[in-house]
């Protein structure tokens, strides 16, 4: 796999449209919202978002938010992805890759303090399906240390978590399986009791997870949980996520009660958005784009990516509804002027296809990148005048050799006939 400096990327998000949302004329709203991690970066993340914004107002009858506008409206998910360093998927990708260069002091402390943090409470509901992940890669960097006690712990903890988790052969070496397997018996042998949980909600078809695992819908009983601490997340449309720990009892109930609070959105939800991040593999964007388009009821999503690898910028548009398919590819730029002119144009390109958009607002058109002309112009079997030509005299081949296998063209009934002679075809060698 090759792999690339990711400078910048756009993640359009096409949002489900209710009636109730839309204006009277019908028209659209989109947000451009921008997440980068270093002010190198920063520099031509926010020149793209800008000319975005600016050229969809002029060319598109959608009504584009303003960038203080956005970061009100998408208020959880500003908050979730500006602090994108600290989450626990790029903690565990960072304390890994530490792992594979044998750098096993930075592993450790990486991912030791993250889950300290978490332990103490401090965990963001985009996090909650990492733990198990986290705690298995926790167990690993123990025992890379030969500290078994304190991998068992860590591996108890994805017991606790996710009782059905099998650790495969090719990823996890042998010591590491068989060391995971004596925790699980730890806690199937009964050194680990078991409580339960009752969970009350204010609102109707609050959905409960627990441990990042959907288990129902409030009011809600859960029995038989392993002793310990567990991560409870409550989460309802319309209304903020709410992520706590709890402490399941031994041979008890825990019950917890939840007010949940409305999302504070300044204005109507928007019809679009597209997220602008930097320094993130294209992998890790995607996942964020789909973690978003889970809050936000997300139909389609493409990605307009901007890469720089040996001093050069490149612009790739993907269409991430269809996996894999890359909808147009450009060239090289070498300066952001030309990237972010580039790149706007495609997004322009992209939107003018889409239902979403009420075109021609200023008349705008498809941007068509126009094709190399090839010296010598077209070879000869593709033009249609060799086609033609080519046609006629076939015809006329055929014609002559019915006649004369034939015997000619039948005449009238005194037995006399009439015989047609046709002219061979004269083919020229030149």
């Amino acid at each position: 796999m090759r792999f690339v400096s990711w400078v910048g990327s756009l993640l359009i998000l096409f949002y489900s449209i209710y009636p109730s949302f839309a204006s009277a004329e019908g028209t659209k709203k989109i947000a451009v919202l921008e997440v980068y991690s270093s002010g190198s970066e920063g520099s031509l993340v926010r020149k793209m978002a800008d000319r975005v914004r600016h050229d969809l107002a002029r060319e598109t009858s959608l009504v584009v938010l303003s960038r203080e506008e956005t970061a009100r409206g998408l208020g959880q998910l500003v908050k979730e992805q500006g602090d994108s360093d600290q989450e626990l998927s790029q903690i565990i990708r960072k304390s890994t890759d530490a792992y594979y260069r044998m750098e096993l002091d930075l592993a450790k402390s990486l991912l030791k303090k993250k889950i300290r943090e978490i332990e103490s409470g401090e965990l963001k509901a985009i996090e909650i399906h990492d733990l198990v992940p986290a705690y298995i890669l926790m167990g690993t960097i123990h025992l890379a240390f030969q500290e078994t006690t304190e991998a068992i712990r860590a591996f108890r903890e994805v017991v606790r978590l996710s009782p059905e988790t099998v650790l495969n052969e090719r990823d996890h070496s042998p010591r590491v399986r068989a060391t995971f397997e004596r925790a699980r018996q730890e806690v199937s042998d009964g050194k680990f009791s078991v409580g339960g949980l009752k969970v009350n909600a204010d609102q109707k078809k609050t959905e409960v997870f627990l441990d990042g695992n959907f288990r129902g819908v409030a009011p809600l009983r859960l029995e038989q949980l392993v002793s310990g601490r567990h991560y409870l997340m409550l989460k309802r449309e319309g209304y903020e996520p709410t992520v706590t720990p709890v402490e399941i009892p031994s041979g008890g109930i825990l019950e917890h009660s939840f007010s949940l609070q409305e999302e504070k959105l300044d204005q109507q939800p928007t019809d679009a958005g597209i997220l602008v991040s930097g320094s993130e593999s294209q992998e890790e964007i995607v996942r964020k784009g789909v973690i978003a388009g889970q809050w936000l009821m997300v139909q389609q999503v493409a990605l307009l990516q901007v890469s720089e690898e040996s001093g050069s910028l490149s612009i790739t548009l993907v269409n991430l509804s269809k996996p894999g398919s890359f909808v147009q590819k450009r060239g090289t730029f070498s300066n952001h002027d030309e990237a972010v002119e580039e790149g706007s144009r495609l997004v322009l390109a992209h939107f003018s296809d889409s239902t979403y958009v009420v075109q021609n607002k200023n008349s705008f058109q498809p941007v068509v990148t126009p094709e190399k002309t090839v010296k010598g112009g077209k070879p000869f079997w593709k033009k249609p005048v060799f086609w033609i030509v080519g046609g006629l005299l076939l015809a006329g081949t055929g014609t002559g050799l019915g006649l004369a296998l034939g015997g000619g063209v039948g005449g009238g009934g005194d037995g006399t006939s009439i015989s047609v002679e046709l002219p061979a075809p004269v083919l020229e060698a030149k």
